[in-house]
């Protein structure tokens, strides 16, 4: 199973009857199509159509400021091949190229626009993905390809989590039983951090788990021992955004009182 680019669904969605082109505008759908012989599922949704969209927003926004910048800093008469070149650099350094199309005019003035056509073609697949798959139709459904595919895809997630935010690698250790018990600390990590993301989809919160985190080490105990006094300790001033934070997430009372182990 493996998932074709937007290409080739854009590809497929042209060779449909108009009937069937209308069920992409159901993105809760997941579909079967059949095409040259492959067999294919359409799966989407509206969150994933609402981020295409502010992606390619996002996107176009970037290209048409770096075109503003380069037609105010353009003279009249330029060489069409020089500034051709320089503009293909500049959005194809944003990727952006894709969306505009540009020229110089008879009178030697730089002009642009947006290619409409493509972002069309674009807004069609808001949000719908395709995978290809030699499961046969007669044994599993498209709901049951899709499962499969997003299986997988939360594998790939959690090898992605453990080689960056939790550092599964690179591995400082030489003997073996400090090896295996890096990769033990990690995988530990990796199962709390699927714990929390478990119970935080319950109470409606889908932030990613690392990227609180990140936002929670900003979190300081701090211990201060004056000459000849007993220590103080006390927690870092938590910014209000964070207080609100623990407060959604019901981590607040972790931080009512100094932890164990500072006493």
């Amino acid at each position: 199973m493996t998932r074709s680019p937007a290409t080739q669904l854009q590809e497929i969605l042209r060779r449909l009857p108009r009937d069937r082109q209308l069920w992409f505008r159901d993105r809760t759908r997941v579909m079967e199509i059949e095409h040259q012989g492959v067999r294919y599922v359409v799966a989407g949704g509206e969150w994933r159509a609402m981020r295409d969209r502010e992606r390619r927003q996002s996107c176009i926004a970037r290209g048409e400021e770096e075109l503003r910048q380069i037609a105010n800093a353009t003279r009249k008469g330029a060489d069409p091949v020089e500034l051709g070149s320089r503009v293909g650099r500049a959005l194809q350094r944003i990727q952006t190229h894709k969306y505009f199309q540009y020229g110089i005019d008879a009178k030697g003035r730089f002009w642009w626009k947006l290619n409409q056509e493509r972002i069309q073609e674009e807004e069609a697949i808001d949000g719908w993905y395709l995978l290809e798959t030699n499961l046969p139709s007669a044994k599993t459904s498209p709901q049951e390809v899709l499962t499969h595919y997003k299986r997988l895809a939360e594998v790939e997630a959690a090898f992605l989590e453990l080689k960056s935010y939790l550092e599964v690698r690179p591995v400082y250790h030489w003997r073996p039983d400090r090896v295996r018990n890096h990769v033990r600390i990690c995988f530990l990590a990796f199962w709390i951090s699927a714990r929390l993301r478990v119970e935080w989809l319950a109470k409606g919160f889908t932030e990613e788990v690392p990227k609180v985190l990140r936002s929670l080490q900003t979190i300081r105990w701090i211990r201060l021992t004056p000459q000849g006094q007993a220590f103080v300790g006390f927690f870092s001033k938590i910014p209000a955004e964070i207080n609100a934070l623990l407060q959604k997430l019901d981590l607040l009372p972790l931080f009512d009182r100094p932890p164990q182990w500072a006493m």
